[in-house]
């Protein structure tokens, strides 16, 4: 008896000392959430809105929840935004970017008595920045070129690029499928003479995105959509005889992620 005694000791201080080991049970099932936007594609400067709303709703209701963000896959997450779920369940969480590169975000509700720490799915957004030509290195220059500034019809445009002959001109650069528009100011440059008049294009993969002829004291401002191209070409014709039309693009930029 004495040694049955000893062993249901044994084995009740095992079975106590595996219960300490083991710890507390878990915090129960893990929150429900679920995350939308209206767009992956956020402009710099602009207000990037994620919604959803938690589960189990009644449980929910009051406690924090926070928009986490990364830039890359070894970043740690570093949470932008966090607010409290309301009567109904929902919220509302929001991030201003302030550099064009793409990244990650995914909305997180902490552990609390009875539920585990919840994690929604995670969000690709890419944010995109005007970025000025001037800035690329430029490819296959041919009688056109940037310059720090042009004057078109009496306005300063700088960071441009220009004709600098009645010759054939043109320049292209890479943007590396990483753009989604084109804008700037078309013309014929103040330096041209009296009734010079230039036919001046832009190229999205050799495919025509632009054209038009101007005389000297006019100017067409244009935004243009891209399909992420790899390179950009832009050309300039002097039209009249005997007369320098020397074509230009005033400020242009192309609205990227890096």
């Amino acid at each position: 008896m004495r040694t049955l005694a000893i062993a249901t000791a044994a084995l009740a201080l095992g079975a106590t000392g595996l219960a300490a080991v083991q710890g507390p049970a878990t915090a129960g099932v893990p929150w429900q959430i679920t995350v939308k936007t209206a767009n992956t594609q956020v402009k710099l400067g602009d207000t990037f809105v994620v919604i959803g709303k938690v589960g189990p709703r009644h449980a929910a209701i009051g406690h924090k929840i926070v928009l986490q963000e990364k830039f890359k896959p070894t970043a740690p997450w570093k949470t932008q935004d966090a607010t409290k779920v309301d009567t109904t369940g929902h919220y509302t969480l929001k991030d201003r970017p302030t550099v064009n590169t793409e990244r990650k975000y995914r909305v997180v509700m902490p552990a609390i008595s009875g539920h585990a720490k919840g994690i929604s799915s995670t969000l690709d957004v890419k944010v995109y920045a005007w970025t000025k030509l001037y800035s690329l290195p430029n490819l296959n220059p041919r009688q056109m070129f940037p310059t720090a500034s042009l004057n078109l019809n009496g306005a300063t445009y700088p960071k441009s690029i220009v004709a600098n002959s009645v010759a054939p001109a043109s320049i292209e650069y890479n943007v590396n499928h990483k753009c989604t528009a084109l804008r700037g100011t078309f013309g014929v440059s103040d330096s041209s003479e009296t009734g010079g008049q230039a036919t001046i294009t832009a190229e999205s993969d050799g495919t025509q995105i632009y054209t038009n002829t101007l005389s000297l004291g006019q100017t067409d401002f244009q935004r243009l959509p891209l399909a992420s191209p790899l390179r950009l070409k832009f050309t300039a014709q002097s039209l009249v005889p005997g007369v320098a039309g020397l074509g230009g693009i005033g400020t242009p930029e192309a609205l990227c992620v890096k």
